[in-house]
């Protein structure tokens, strides 16, 4: 009995272990497809925002504060900030967090 449940679990987890296996590969071919769409409309508010302190003059917000601008969590901020970096609608020198700059419209 002992020998049927242990090659059962065995079974059962054989898709969980490709699936884990695999994941690294997914979880690119995801970014992949997500990065082929245009600006989703947070991102388009947040380029909006950035154009803004651009064309005033002004240094470039903090993720806080564009967070606190749209009400939304600054780790949101940050995973729109790489995606708009990925389809090449923004600028951001490795080293400098507030040296964002939005590329040409």
């Amino acid at each position: 009995m002992a020998q049927w449940r242990y090659e059962s679990a065995l079974r059962m987890a054989k898709p969980w272990k490709s699936l884990q296996k695999n994941w690294p590969v997914i979880a690119a071919q995801v970014d992949e497809l997500l990065d082929m769409t245009g600006p989703t409309e947070r991102q388009s508010e947040i380029l909006a925002i950035l154009r803004e302190h651009e064309q005033a003059g002004l240094s470039c917000p903090s993720q806080q504060e564009i967070a606190e601008c749209l009400g939304i969590a600054q780790q949101t901020v940050a995973f729109h900030l790489r995606a708009l970096e990925r389809k090449g609608l923004i600028e951001r020198p490795p080293a400098s967090h507030r040296a964002i700059r939005a590329s040409a419209p």
